[in-house]
């Protein structure tokens, strides 16, 4: 029986190992069909997502309001619509016209920038004593090219977004729909997979695939849908704030330095620097302000706004949220760093429960 076990494991090695190698080997082909797969249940992925992400929003209105569930869900997705609309007609629209203007200015812009700097280091006499003058005229170029470059290929990144997402608004509408049922179903449809994970495994290790399934939840749950709140409510004080200085493109500028503070800690800088580039083109006088500006918010959001909504989500500390951001941006870009900082925030809960686990065997603890 012992040996019969053996050849059995003996075996499955095998075969894991020439599948494996077979997917290796053929790995333009998997990916294709995995790309295919994904794009026929993809209306389901945004069902999920989307039923995921309005989950808190419609208990909040159950717990607070003592709505019932069809109301909560009536006024979840009312509002859902009303943005959707919304973004069709008016925010895409606006800001592919806005990205297509400084696109089609942006010489112009850059010539007149130039001047500008050139003139104003010229006529600091006060640098020439400490010879500095030469050397900022002659980076001045470096700093324009790198500036327009920059801004180019952030705009014409953001364009191919939305053209992108053109041809997935079927897809994602198909996958409203499918949320509303998802969210009206939700206790069954978790009893289901319930049901099902205690029929394929042990008492113990379906316990264990619960428990697991329930840290995900908590951690994306909390992080997710406060990161995003996070995001608008900044979008709307910058957008806000740039209208009050008079800054150009400020629903552009507001809209890109909301969805860049999605990405933690290195999103702020991302969003500030688009912010700084496409008001830079325009007038170097007005960056200046926009730059303090800014600064500013990301004080009082430091502050102020981050503890009250995000507070703690995932109990990492600003070194690993750092390493999870760089190795998620590497791997899967933009998604990833993202989703990197809740996805190390389990890989770290699990393994600190390991090192316990292992100390308490050791008698250590």
């Amino acid at each position: 029986m012992n040996d019969r076990m053996q050849y059995l494991k003996i075996l499955s090695i095998i075969l894991i190992s020439i599948i494996f190698y077979k997917i290796i080997d053929n790995i333009k082909v998997v990916v294709e069909l995995m790309n295919v797969v994904l794009s026929l249940i993809s209306p389901l992925l945004w069902a999920f997502l989307i039923a995921y992400l309005l989950n808190p929003f419609m208990k909040y209105l159950q717990s607070k309001f003592k709505f019932n569930r069809a109301i909560s869900i009536l006024v979840v997705y009312f509002v859902v619509i009303g943005i959707t609309i919304l973004s069709i007609t008016i925010i895409t629209p606006k800001v592919v016209s806005n990205s297509a203007e400084i696109l089609e200015n942006l010489p112009d812009y850059i010539n007149n920038t130039k001047e500008f700097l050139i003139k104003k280091i010229s006529d600091a006499n006060l640098l020439e004593k400490y010879g500095v003058t030469q050397y900022a005229l002659d980076n001045v170029d470096y700093f324009i090219e790198s500036s327009k470059n920059f801004l180019d290929e952030s705009l014409n990144i953001i364009l191919a977004k939305l053209i992108g997402f053109t041809s997935e608004l079927l897809k994602f509408i198909i996958g409203l729909i499918i949320s509303v049922y998802m969210l009206i179903e939700k206790e069954s449809i978790l009893k289901g997979v319930k049901r099902s994970i205690n029929a394929f495994f042990s008492i113990s290790k379906a316990n264990k695939i619960i428990t697991f399934i329930k840290s995900i939840d908590t951690i994306f749950s909390g992080y997710l849908t406060g990161k995003i709140l996070d995001s608008v409510i900044m979008g709307i004080i910058c957008f806000i704030g740039l209208i009050l200085i008079k800054a150009p493109y400020s629903f552009l500028i507001g809209l890109l330095f909301g969805l860049a503070n999605l990405i933690p800690y290195f999103g702020p800088i991302i969003g500030m620097a688009i912010a700084v580039a496409i008001t830079l083109f325009y007038s170097p006088i007005k960056a200046i302000w926009v730059l303090i500006f800014i600064l500013i918010l990301e004080q009082f959001h430091a502050w102020w706004i981050a503890p009250k909504i995000l507070g703690d989500k995932v109990g990492l500390k600003p070194f690993w949220i750092i390493v999870a951001i760089v190795v998620g941006g590497e791997s899967f870009g933009v998604i990833g760093m993202f989703f990197a900082v809740p996805v190390m925030a389990i890989i770290k809960m699990y393994y600190e429960e390991l090192i316990n686990k292992r100390l308490s065997l050791k008698g250590n603890i």
